[in-house]
């Protein structure tokens, strides 16, 4: 397995693990939300270090182009959602952060899932 699909595949874990994570209660769930954003942000900067140099995306600029764009999408949007979700707020609004969580891992999900099929079609 090639090291994109290694980082890819670390995402999406992380993304299944959040979606788990967020439904605990307590100090083990902050622990728990807190560990996995930091550990996302590692692997979405692996993944931006690696996409430079991918044979399969050199060779088509296009699509290198599309993984940038469609990750900066990801990373707006996941940003806004760590600023907007202290965890004082997951406290507070518990409903409307279940969610907003599940709205991002789908987004997140998709990314990935298309980022994984755009690299086996060459």
């Amino acid at each position: 397995m090639a090291e994109l699909e290694r980082v890819l595949g670390a995402m999406n874990q992380i993304n299944d693990r959040m979606l788990i994570a967020v439904r605990m209660v307590g100090e083990e769930r902050n622990r728990q939300i807190l560990t996995l954003r930091h550990d996302f942000a590692t692997e979405t900067g692996n993944l931006i270090g690696l996409l430079p140099g991918e044979k399969r995306l050199a060779a088509r600029p296009q699509v290198f182009t599309e993984f940038q764009d469609r990750l900066a999408v990801i990373r707006r949007m996941l940003a806004s959602h760590q600023s907007k979700w202290t965890i004082d707020d997951i406290n507070r609004r518990r409903s409307e952060y279940l969610d907003s969580t599940r709205a991002v891992h789908g987004s997140i999900a998709e990314y990935l899932s298309w980022a994984r099929k755009a690299l086996r079609v060459h």
